[in-house]
């Protein structure tokens, strides 16, 4: 990430470059998962994230087509 930086013209700024402990990346990989459901959840509502989610895991190729139909129609109209 540094290099690209410079290719753009930045100079460094002298600072030694930040390290993200184990807990702590664990702890903010934990909170983006978080926030995308709660995202997905505002948008899709809990039954149809629910039914995705099922038909994901269980392999039931009509409900998870029928679904994603659904989300797909809710993030074109959110698009417009």
């Amino acid at each position: 990430m540094l290099h690209r930086r410079y290719a753009r013209g930045y100079e460094p700024s002298g600072e030694p470059a930040l390290r993200v402990g184990p807990v702590h990346r664990k702890w903010l990989q934990l909170q983006s998962r978080l926030g995308s459901l709660r995202h997905r959840l505002a948008l899709y509502g809990p039954p149809l994230l629910i039914a995705d989610f099922a038909a994901r895991r269980l392999g039931w190729l009509d409900l998870q087509s029928s679904t994603r139909r659904a989300m797909d129609v809710i993030v074109d109209q959110n698009i417009r």
